[in-house]
């Protein structure tokens, strides 16, 4: 369309909306594409659908596409491209009363009026109501959400069970979201005037009750649209040989380059261009319109369908009965002018009732141009095609079903939908749009059941200094969605199939007669059968369970514009840490090969969770950087994954936000994004744990006090009759400075979820106040290894007693030559002198403990416990699990618990296990040397093994009876080749006896006492055993518990606040050289100011002094001219004056503005 002609036409558009406005009795005309007038209609009650990437305006009397709000084309595709897809549709009832054809059409104008029959069609509550899914959330901020229609026959749902509608928040029911926008309308076609609009005919009698919905999805379900049709026959006329119709007026882009064709197989008429279009391009898209069911009476008791939301007897499903075809202009295909002419269309015929003929056969056809353009090489092929017939035109079709008879009283339901698809080219659109047909086709399968996308993520906005603050929440991370079409096969049925085999056995024997001199040999057989049965076959019967989506992580994206239709780039990817890294789709349709392909849709990293990003670059123009007061496009979607769903993932809309980079006229932050510099204090408690606080958005950081504080959280997970309590560590922060509580029940600390163990990376707490605080437990591993008493009793500042050197942390070798009295120095350590580093040793050493083959140990086990091994006169027993006896030794090892507190130590139970280096039964230094000091002078014990006993209590009673089990019965622990114990619970075959695994291969090496391979060993070394009077202490890491708290404050951080300056108003570009980079069509001229007052006045003058413009300014500190006058039309070249004044100064500017020229073409 020609840019002059379109202005023109925009202008009037404006008129026109004004006009509607002011009436509530709108006198609309009936209006064809070609611009043909008709009669005047009754009361038009507007709206839109936005509910994905289709918007379309309709009306609320069969008007599913309208033309007339607009005065252009009604449905726009994609949303926000100015680019149109479809100019009018409407739905269609024509059948037989009284010998007579009668019709209820949606056309240019309709034939219905607003509400039930028989109701006052200028009444307020019928109207168009219009929700979104997202009202659940906010209820009261939608009228339409409040006034749901539920007495008129509105979908709702009843959540009390009461029969009255009673809406959220005040009450428990809510419309029933089969999409996440849903419009609904009641209609009729009783009033006689009305059905002078069009083709003049009687009332059918027939009300109509409209739902229209769909899905906001990245997916081929984001291009679709719903549409659900009751109808009741409610005017008291038997009506015969009745037709429904979907009609429509498609102007797919440019109205003159349309072809339109029909799949049978898929009940599916679409629309279609000849070569590139001049709105759309060369990969203009293909628009169809799918019957998915047309439910109806017939009284035949075999006849079965699903309609109203029950399978219903005596009712069927009726196909596309035909599709034709209509051009605007032609002599012979050309609009029906009466109600007899708009019948035989819809019987499937010409408008003077002769057959479609088809030029390939030469037959006639009730369906129009059934063969896929793709197959088509000419006339002659066999292929019939539009182009076989006519060049490309402003096509108009009609897709049918029937006849059928609708009795007075009877109801019947309609269920179409309205989709695009967008190939290489038309030819490739037309095959992507049967394929994402199919897809349609299998959501009605499930009546609708679609897994929902997640949601998208609530998105903070900041803008600084050439940088952009994104920040969001977690309210994606909840998301799990059902998936009834990708199904888990579950065997539910074996058939085992036998099969006879026989089994032979034959024995033989020799009998000798001798009878004078003749000798006779006889052989004799004796043959013995079994018959036995083996598996031939096994067949086994499945079933599917339903899937499921799972969150899997968020993606940042730059656009090149508000509608998404341009360049993307994904500048960030953030998931969880669970191997599901780059997720790859087999269902990716490639519109250049027009097949499936297998390639990768999202690109995780296992990155961990993180809720904000820093932008300071532009991606979509090589990374430089940004550019203050330039408009940039950005979005954070939430993406979920099913191992098994067609799709993979499921990714939440794609809500584009803008936003200019720049600084803040009235606040100047102290620090930067990614400031950390706090100081915390750790106020109570004695866990290893710390926090970090970390600056997300400067210009919101508070300057307040802070506490982090943890508490218990349980969770009840209920299986059939179990019942499982989970106990967990939870923190939040309390604002100490106004008593808030910010955050509450954060359950990950050190990246990890304390509630389910899964990984959710560092940065996955919430953000408040413009900062995030991360919770760090320490981790599970031992913290000290050192020697608290000696033969000369308790140690001053006590002693090291592990290997510094080989990265054991703690005091390491601190005060070594106080360990022991005799001068001796023992280190605690593993007798596998491979693992002799810390990092290998605690790992080995605790590979089973909490049950058997840890590898990468068991050390959450033992946390927050520390142990002793006591050397006493006493000493204690040792289990010798070779021999199968108890030996005595000369230590006693013990849980200590927390070690300010006695009272809960309880004795363990040490074990030899294949561990007594030299053999003679006891525990004494083993007969080779340990690797800890690299020389072979470092003797070291028998190892031993840990055991304690479930029976945790303090005391000796655990001890004391794993002694008197393993004395009862000695050949107790064989069982699983003695490995029962490392498996536990279960260990002893004693009834109340359970014992786990604590450490094993202990030892204690003496460093540099004694050369090992010295003739005299052991009398060189210069201790044997550790002196009596020892305890070694091991301790380990405590995480943070109810009583920790820890403090914080942000009084440095704080911004400060800004006079505003009026000398940092500006303007750009100055000069205006016909030209802005942000302008999008020829027509759109814009000059920004910029650094503006949260309100001023703007007044733009000539040279000669009069003011040419006046801008109201609120908000924003950014306003946009766009280069008109008062009266909306563009300036002339020239010098201007600026006046900006705000609530406290004035600032003047000089503008050049050069306009571009404009001429018009055509008038």
């Amino acid at each position: 369309m020609n840019i002059a002609i379109k202005k023109i036409h925009l202008l009037l558009t404006a008129v026109m909306i004004l006009i509607l406005a002011s009436s509530s009795m709108i006198g609309a005309e009936r209006y064809d594409s070609n611009g043909q007038q008709g009669q005047q209609l009754q009361r038009l009650d507007s709206g839109r659908f936005t509910g994905n990437r289709i918007n379309d305006d309709l009306e609320n009397n069969g008007m599913v596409v309208s033309h007339r709000a607009s005065g252009h084309s009604g449905m726009e595709w994609p949303a926000g491209t100015g680019v149109y897809s479809n100019y009018a549709s409407g739905i269609w009832f024509a059948g037989i009363v009284d010998e007579s054809i009668r019709t209820a059409v949606g056309e240019y104008g309709p034939e219905f009026v607003p509400g039930p029959m028989g109701s006052n069609f200028n009444a307020g509550e019928h109207q168009l109501y219009i929700v979104n899914k997202s009202d659940l959330a906010d209820p009261l901020s939608s009228s339409d959400f409040q006034n749901w229609p539920a007495h008129l026959g509105a979908p709702w749902v009843d959540v009390d069970g009461d029969g009255i509608y009673s809406p959220l928040p005040n009450g428990p029911d809510h419309p029933e979201f089969i999409g996440d926008q849903v419009i609904w309308y009641v209609m009729n076609d009783g009033d006689v005037a009305t059905h002078s609009n069009i083709f003049g005919t009687q009332p059918l009698g027939i009300e109509v009750r409209m739902t229209i919905w769909g899905y906001n999805r990245p997916d081929a379900f984001g291009d679709m649209m719903f549409l659900k049709v009751q109808a009741f026959n409610k005017g008291g006329n038997d009506i015969t040989d009745m037709f429904i119709g979907l009609w429509d007026d498609p102007d797919l882009g440019d109205a003159g380059d349309d072809f339109v064709g029909c799949d049978t197989t898929l009940s599916l008429g679409y629309c279609y261009n000849d070569g590139g279009d001049s709105d759309y391009g060369p990969a203009a898209p293909a628009l169809g319109y799918d019957f998915f069911q047309a439910a109806v009476p017939t009284g035949v008791a075999t006849d079965t369908t699903f309609a109203f939301g029950e399978e219903r007897i005596g009712w069927k499903n009726l196909n596309m009965s035909s599709f034709t075809k209509y051009i605007n202009g032609d002599d012979v295909y050309t609009d029906p002018n009466d109600a007899q002419e708009a019948y035989n269309y819809m019987s499937g015929f010409l408008r003077d009732g002769t057959p479609f003929i088809d030029s390939e056969t030469g037959l006639p056809s009730k369906f129009v141009h059934p063969c896929d353009p793709n197959n088509n090489t000419g006339a002659g092929d066999g292929c019939w095609v539009d182009s076989d017939d006519h060049a490309s035109g402003d096509r108009r079709f009609l897709m049918n079903v029937g006849p059928f008879d609708f009795v007075s009283g009877d109801s019947l339901e309609l269920v179409f939908g309205m989709m695009h698809a967008q190939g290489a080219d038309p030819l490739g659109s037309i095959t992507l749009l049967k394929q994402v047909d199919v897809l349609a086709q299998l959501a009605y399968d499930i009546n609708f059941a679609l897994p929902p996308s997640p949601p998208q993520p609530n998105v903070t906005v900041q803008s600084t200094f050439e940088e952009i603050i994104l920040s969001w929440d977690d309210i994606a991370e909840d998301y799990v969605a059902e998936d009834q079409l990708d199904l888990i096969q579950v065997p539910v049925h074996y058939d085992t199939t036998y099969t006879t085999i026989i089994l032979d056995e034959i024995t033989s024997w020799e009998d000798t007669l001798i009878v004078g001199t003749d000798t006779t040999f006889t052989t004799m057989y004796d043959t013995t059968f079994v018959y036995d049965q083996i598996i031939d076959e096994v067949t086994i019967t499945y079933e599917g369970e339903p899937s499921f989506f799972h969150f899997e992580g968020y993606n940042v994206w730059q656009h090149e514009n508000a509608a998404g239709t341009g360049d993307r780039k994904l500048l960030a990817t953030y998931d969880l840490i669970n191997g599901i890294t780059e997720i790859y789709d087999p269902s990716v349709f490639d519109p250049n090969w027009g097949v499936n392909v297998n390639v990768p849709v999202q690109h995780g990293s296992d990155s961990g969770i993180r809720r904000w990003i820093s932008i300071t670059a532009d991606k979509l123009n090589g990374g430089v950087a940004l550019l203050n007061d330039r408009a940039y496009y950005y979005t954070v979607t939430s993406y979920g994954y099913n191992e098994i769903g067609i799709p993979r993932t499921l990714e939440s809309a794609n809500n584009i936000f803008m936003v200019r980079p720049q600084s803040d006229v009235y606040v100047d932050p102290e620090v930067e994004t990614g400031y950390s510099d706090f100081e915390s204090t750790h106020t109570s408690g004695s866990a290893d744990g710390f926090i970090s606080v970390e600056v997300v958005n400067p210009f919101n950081v508070t300057g307040d006090d802070y506490e982090v504080f943890f508490d218990n959280k349980s969770d009840t997970t209920i299986s059939g009759t179990d019942t499982t309590i989970a106990t967990y560590i939870v923190w939040g922060v309390n604002n100490t400075s106004n008593g808030t509580t910010p955050v509450t029940d954060q359950s990950v600390q050190t990246g990890v979820d304390a509630s389910d163990g899964s990984e959710a990376g560092t940065y996955s707490s919430p953000i408040f106040d413009g900062i995030q605080v991360t919770v760090n437990g320490p981790p599970n591993e031992f913290k000290d290894f050192y020697t608290i008493e000696n033969a000369n009793g308790p140690i001053s500042g006590w002693a090291g007693a592990a290997a510094d050197y080989n990265g054991y942390p703690g005091m390491g070798r601190d005060n070594i030559d106080n360990q022991q009295s005799n001068g001796s120095t023992w280190f605690i350590t593993t007798s596998n002198s491979a693992n002799k580093d810390y990092e290998d040793f605690f790992p080995y050493v605790t590979r089973y403990t909490g049950g058997y083959g840890n590898p990468a140990g068991g050390m959450q086990y033992l946390v927050p416990d520390d142990f002793e091994f006591r050397f006493t006169v006493a000493g204690g027993k040792m289990w010798d699990d070779d021999a199968g006896v108890f030996i005595d030794v000369p230590m006693e090892i013990w849980n200590i618990g927390a070690i300010d507190d006695p009272s809960d130590d309880f004795q363990l139970l040490p074990m030899f296990f294949g561990l007594d280096g030299n053999g003679d039964g006891a525990w004494n230094l083993a007969t080779d040397d340990h690797a800890i000091s690299g020389e072979s002078n470092d003797p070291y014990m028998d190892a031993f093994w840990v055991l304690e006993h479930d029976d945790r209590a303090p005391g000796t009673g655990g001890y004391q009876a794993m002694i008197d089990a393993l004395t009862a019965d000695p050949t107790s622990n064989s069982a699983s080749g003695g490995y029962i114990w490392a498996s536990g619970p279960g260990y002893l075959d004693v009834p109340g006896q359970i014992t786990r695994v604590v450490m094993l291969n202990m030892t204690f090496a003496n460093w540099n006492g004694g050369d090992v391979e010295d003739a005299t060993f052991p009398a060189n070394v210069d201790a044997v055993i550790p002196e009596t009077g020892t305890v070694f202490r091991m301790t380990t890491t405590k995480p943070n518990t109810t009583v920790d708290t820890f403090a914080f404050s942000t009084g440095d951080a704080a911004p400060n606040s800004l006079s505003f300056d009026c000398d940092d108003i500006n303007v750009w570009p100055n000069p205006y050289y016909a030209f802005n980079p942000e302008e999008r069509t020829p027509v759109d001229y814009q000059m920004h100011f910029t650094y503006l007052p949260d309100n001023a006045t703007i007044r733009i003058y000539n040279m000669a002094g009069h003011m040419v413009k006046k801008i109201d300014h609120v908000g924003a500190q950014q306003e946009i001219w766009d280069l008109t006058n008062n009266f909306n039309l563009p300036v002339a070249s020239g010098m201007y004056i600026a006046v900006i004044e705000g609530p406290s100064c004035k600032q003047v500017l000089k503008l050049a503005v050069v306009m571009p020229e404009q001429r018009i073409d055509v008038y």
